[in-house]
């Protein structure tokens, strides 16, 4: 019985080093396609308590299309047009 306990173990901690190889490897192949661009804060969104600290941030991507994402607040408040790194 203890022979069988120790296999089961050995078996599933196998299994979880082969699953994070796995996962590892897409999230390198994910991370490879990511492109950088620059964005600019074009104005904020409000919380949940109606206050606008969440800037939001417009860029465009490699075929001109233009998005607009609200970064998460970092406890700074970048001014309007402020230039930022995006990656998408």
């Amino acid at each position: 019985m203890d022979n069988l306990l120790v296999y089961l173990l050995a078996a599933i901690g196998t299994a979880l080093v082969v699953l994070s190889a796995i996962l590892f490897i897409k999230t390198r192949r994910f991370v490879d396609r990511c492109i950088d661009t620059d964005g600019r804060v074009v104005r904020y969104a409000d919380d949940l308590d109606g206050d606008p600290i969440f800037p939001v941030v417009a860029f465009e991507d490699g075929t001109g299309r233009t998005y607009e994402i609200t970064r998460p607040s970092d406890g700074s408040k970048p001014a309007l047009g402020t230039i930022v790194r995006v990656t998408y």
